[in-house]
């Protein structure tokens, strides 16, 4: 097992291992299933106290952990929209969670009754959660529009370990389709890297 799937206490490292020694049908899937993993460190971050996140465990999934859905909410109403996007199979998780926990009433939290579309998507007014495969352009464009943002606002886009699985051609047609839809775009590219890793820019 990868030593990133042990944190010392036990926590993760039977789940993880066992997922990553499991055999996936597509490298789409792999990608899918990195995003239990990352949810996996965040809820092992929170129960370490690093930082207060009171809907991550509805997104784990081992049986001996608490379930409430991870959502980025910022109480000082710095943005007034939030919309995340991720691949269907996904979303269609986490709304099934978010919609089914016992745990937090999550509904309480957004500005409008949240309304399902396609079983992938969920619109709640200043929370838009998304299917949708980024690699293929006119998808997202539709997409996009469901979301009402005003592309005259600034707006920020975060792109947490997105691109390093996306081909360089993918990659730029994303980039420039966001670049072309709002008027004022700054982007955060969180990826994992090597220290040894050579940036050329």
């Amino acid at each position: 097992m990868e030593s990133e799937a042990d944190f010392g206490n036990g926590l993760l490292s039977s789940e993880v291992g066992h997922r990553r020694r499991s055999t996936s049908v597509s490298d789409d899937y792999s990608v899918q299933k990195t995003n239990d993993d990352a949810t996996e460190c965040k809820f092992v971050a929170v129960q370490q106290k690093y930082y207060i996140d009171n809907f991550i465990g509805a997104f784990i999934y081992c049986a001996d952990h608490h379930r409430d859905p991870e959502i980025v909410r910022e109480s000082g109403h710095i943005f007034n929209k939030f919309v995340e996007f991720d691949f269907s199979s996904v979303t269609s998780k986490k709304i099934r969670l978010i919609q089914r926990s016992k745990n937090v009433n999550l509904a309480g939290y957004f500005s409008k009754p949240a309304v399902e579309s396609q079983h992938s998507d969920l619109h709640c007014g200043d929370y838009h959660l998304i299917g949708a495969d980024l690699r293929q352009i006119r998808e997202f464009e539709q997409k996009l529009t469901t979301a009402e943002l005003d592309n005259s606002q600034p707006t920020l886009i975060i792109a947490e370990c997105l691109f390093v699985y996306m081909d360089l051609e993918h990659s730029y047609n994303l980039i420039k389709e966001l670049t072309k839809y709002f008027e004022t775009l700054a982007l955060i590219n969180y990826e994992q890297s090597s220290q040894h890793t050579e940036i050329k820019i």
